[in-house]
């Protein structure tokens, strides 16, 4: 059923300064060559981007009922919610059921309102809310950061708790073959391209903030398990950026307990983001004309998941 059928675990919040990935990937990459022979460079005045991930949730159980959204209307959910339900690989096919889309718990058929949610709602109304996204990878948290950053997942179907690139040799991952889905077991440091190394190629700086292992992308791959941009603290970005050492692109995963992750609450994880959105709105990158027309772009832009633009409305702490 619809319900279920997107999943939130890829909630990436786009503050922009000015954020989609097609205006932060390396300008080199857009040189489109027209008939006279002459190549044209795009360019942009949007100059950062910061993604934040959160955790655990379908469109409709967050924003279903938002007015003039593709969602659906269902049960008022507990906050916290009393469990999680399984969401890894395996069980994200079997709840697919071959497109029946009959397998999802029927206690995760639950949905919260704009009073559970208020800044998350009040970022949606005044920004953007894009009601048919669908989770990059149809597994759990640990593919999705892989994908956020690499366009795919490497193969890895599975949080499971290893190190990465640092694991013990005989700490193996299930893993899934893009190619024929093929299921096998394997080591978890991949050699696969990811935006870092196209940012790096380009001279772009970039930091990534987290402290939890299945979270930390860069953490699994082979080019920047070692990068000393792989920032092992998510609270830094906020200092980061009042101290003005904030990269042009930052990917932010907020810590477990404040993860939006059922069952935690969604009180910590909102103020977590309304603390990144406010710190960033207080700083000198918000100020000048510059700012502006990134977001008049941004406006135009196709923003992911649950994914909101950030310009000026500060909500008070959850």
């Amino acid at each position: 059923m619809r319900t279920n059928s997107r999943w939130y675990i890829i909630s990436v919040l786009a503050i922009m300064l000015g954020i989609v990935a097609w205006f932060v990937t390396p300008s080199h990459l857009f040189q489109p060559v027209h008939a006279s022979g002459h190549s044209n460079t795009a360019t942009t005045p949007i100059q950062h981007a910061v993604f934040i991930m959160m955790e655990n949730h379908t469109f409709d159980n967050m924003f279903g009922r938002f007015p003039g959204a593709n969602g659906v209307t269902l049960a008022q959910a507990s906050n916290p919610v009393r469990t999680d339900f399984n969401h890894n690989g395996p069980g994200a096919i079997a709840a697919i059921d071959g497109g029946k889309m009959d397998e999802f718990p029927v206690q995760g058929q639950i949905q919260y309102t704009q009073a559970d949610i208020p800044n998350y709602w009040a970022y949606a109304q005044q920004f953007g809310l894009s009601d048919n996204f669908f989770t990059s990878m149809f597994s759990n948290s640990t593919p999705n950061h892989m994908a956020m950053v690499a366009a795919q997942s490497g193969g890895v179907n599975e949080s499971t708790q290893v190190q990465g690139c640092v694991s013990l040799q005989n700490n193996l991952i299930f893993s899934r073959s893009a190619a024929n889905g093929a299921e096998y077991w394997g080591y978890p440091c991949y050699t696969i391209n990811s935006m870092p190394q196209e940012l790096d190629a380009a001279g772009t700086s970039w930091k990534y903030y987290s402290n939890t292992d299945i979270w930390d992308a860069p953490l699994m791959l082979k080019s920047d398990y070692n990068s000393p941009n792989d920032i092992k603290n998510p609270n830094q970005f906020v200092q980061d950026v009042q101290n003005g050492n904030m990269a042009a692109v930052s990917w932010v995963t907020p810590p477990p307990n404040a993860s939006d992750h059922p069952p935690v609450a969604f009180q910590p994880g909102e103020n977590f983001v309304t603390g990144i959105v406010n710190a960033i709105m207080n700083s000198s990158y918000c100020t000048g004309a510059t700012f502006d027309e990134a977001v008049e772009n941004a406006q135009r832009a196709i923003i992911a998941a649950e994914s909101k633009v950030i310009r000026v409305r500060k909500p008070r702490s959850a």
